[in-house]
């Protein structure tokens, strides 16, 4: 008998590491208590699944925010984000750095490497947040969450220099639809992309899929998905942000109740694409 071959004949993407926060998982055995951002996650990896404290996307918010609960409407758990008064009270990223996402990386410079030199193939980072808005934005209080450096509170308006890029949804910005924000360097320029056309307090009410991918390649690339449908991208090595580290991040900007936002649990993932 001959060989037979079947499907496309094309190798899948290798998982190097898929996670997502454990809300509505296995780990936690109060997930209507707590601090949501310092809870476990699902963890699938090529390497041992260890289930420690700095299994998490995201580190432990300060203030008076909402503790997980139940939405009767979706059947899932989400944690709710209302602004403070204090902006920096409400901004959350991985301090430890268990998660990083090296949007820094310059691949076709005079001096760059060979591709073969590399120590592993291309790699694909992807975070999706879950989330919709039920209050706002308010015209003080932006709403964003994507990748940033330092300081996650750099993606609201006005506040930081750290470079970062990020969904953003900001009244005096497209009425308040979701829109794609970045800077590159260091107390840089602040660049908002197209109007995605979604709004932030969707009718009727749904969970939208926020997404950022990172692509390392000869032309690096970073792309903003809302649903699976791309709304911007910016690449090649003259685009990439300044040399950082950079995490996964959320932040609301300040004004007491003015906005607020329900996520879902967000997924994280890194992959081989060549």
């Amino acid at each position: 008998m001959g060989v037979v071959v079947s499907g496309s004949g094309v190798a899948p993407n290798k998982v190097i590491l898929d996670i997502c926060e454990s809300w509505s998982g296995f780990h936690h055995p109060n997930s209507a208590g707590g601090n949501p951002q310092g809870q476990l996650s699902d963890w699938r990896s090529q390497f041992d699944q260890q289930q420690t404290t700095g299994n998490v996307l995201f580190s432990a918010i300060s203030g008076a925010i909402g503790g997980l609960g139940f939405d009767v409407n979706i059947g899932r758990v989400t944690h709710t984000w209302t602004s403070l008064a204090a902006a920096t009270t409400l901004s959350g990223s991985n301090a430890n750095g268990n998660y990083g996402v090296p949007l820094f990386q310059r691949f076709s410079l005079s001096q760059s490497p060979p591709v073969a030199f590399l120590p592993h193939p291309f790699r694909s980072y992807r975070v999706d947040y879950l989330a919709y808005g039920i209050v706002g934005p308010n015209a003080a209080a932006d709403c964003a969450c994507g990748i940033a450096g330092n300081t996650a509170g750099s993606m609201v308006t006005g506040a930081g220099t750290d470079p970062y890029v990020a969904w953003v949804s900001r009244n005096a910005l497209n009425g308040g639809r979701w829109t794609p924000r970045f800077r590159l360097l260091f107390a840089g320029a602040v660049v908002d992309g197209p109007d995605s056309g979604v709004p932030f307090i969707p009718v009727p009410t749904r969970l939208n899929l926020l997404s950022i991918v990172y692509e390392e390649g000869l032309i690096p690339r970073i792309r903003w998905l809302i649903d699976n449908r791309e709304v911007h991208q910016i690449a090649g090595d003259a685009n990439m942000p300044a040399m950082t580290i950079y995490n996964l991040a959320k932040a609301m900007g300040a004004n007491a109740g003015g906005t607020s936002v329900k996520y879902a649990e967000t997924r994280f993932r890194v992959e081989e694409i060549g």
